[in-house]
């Protein structure tokens, strides 16, 4: 079970930053429903209703862009490369369906030579690598003809070269990203999809972490999202005002307080204090 540790409304917002949102995300978690009752809340503050209103604005830029086209190269980036893909003299045997049928457990790695195919090469080394990579990738598991899979990895490849300036460290890693999902033996449907087009090799190459999830992953992150958000407001909603607690900023002992179990259920709960007359927040255990 996926656990997300959410400690205060300020935490929650700025976790949910770093989510991509999606017409299915949204309708299954309410998320966008619940960010907006943030908004109107009068326990929320000023800050807090601006991040939430800038949070909405972003996610409905991510739904446009699911919906339309990948993003397109700035005016100075490598155009991409022409291909090339030919069979030698002796060409594969393989031939199967649309998607491919599962190999046995023990097949070897498919590689492009391995399939006698070759493709122009870059001029790049690292980059011809990371095309067999994402081509092996591809190919895992599946019997499939290799020279309809060839100008997929090259795409990515190029994709994802144009898009991190480069040969870079940014483009390495994320090459090493994408092959690692789609070596992913919990979530073949990934792979699938590529193969059979519903999944464009430029698309793929954008793809979020949260957007290659498998659906049970996905269904996890989304339980997840939506309880942590529902706990988040409750807490808001639920503060109490006190004079317990002297705020170190003002001296003054006006505060409103919640507690919240943010470690193991053995430890004490944490305490969230907001100074009512300067805004200055604190929490202690």
């Amino acid at each position: 079970m996926l656990i997300v540790t959410l400690k205060t409304v300020d935490d929650l917002l700025e976790y949910l930053k770093g989510v991509t949102a999606s017409t299915e995300l949204l309708k299954a978690t309410g998320i966008g429903v619940t960010v907006n009752s943030i908004r109107k809340n009068t326990s929320t503050t000023e800050n807090q209703k601006t991040a939430a209103k800038l949070l909405v604005s972003k996610w409905k830029d991510d739904v446009a862009s699911s919906n339309g086209t990948p993003k397109k190269a700035t005016n100075g980036s490598r155009p991409a490369m022409k291909v090339d893909t030919s069979t030698n003299s002796n060409p594969s045997s393989r031939r199967s369906s649309e998607a491919g049928t599962p190999h046995s457990a023990d097949r070897a790695e498919r590689t492009i030579e391995g399939d006698n195919l070759s493709f122009r090469s870059t001029g790049d080394k690292v980059r011809d690598k990371c095309i067999g990579l994402l081509y092996s990738a591809l190919t895992l598991d599946v019997d499939i003809d290799g020279e309809g899979v060839l100008p997929k990895a090259i795409k990515i490849e190029d994709v994802t070269y144009i898009e991190n300036g480069g040969a870079t460290g940014a483009y390495k890693s994320r090459i090493r990203s994408l092959c690692f999902n789609l070596k992913d033996k919990n979530n073949p449907d990934l792979r699938d999809r590529i193969l059979q087009g519903k999944i464009a090799a430029e698309r793929f190459a954008n793809m979020t972490t949260e957007e290659m999830a498998s659906a049970d992953r996905k269904k996890e992150v989304e339980k997840a999202l939506k309880e942590s958000l529902e706990e988040a407001v409750s807490a808001t909603d639920n503060q109490s005002e006190t004079d317990m607690f002297q705020c170190g900023k003002c001296k003054q002992r006006k505060t409103k307080y919640y507690q919240m179990q943010t470690r193991s259920a053995d430890e004490p709960m944490t305490t969230f204090v907001t100074c009512v007359v300067c805004g200055n927040k604190w929490k202690f255990c």
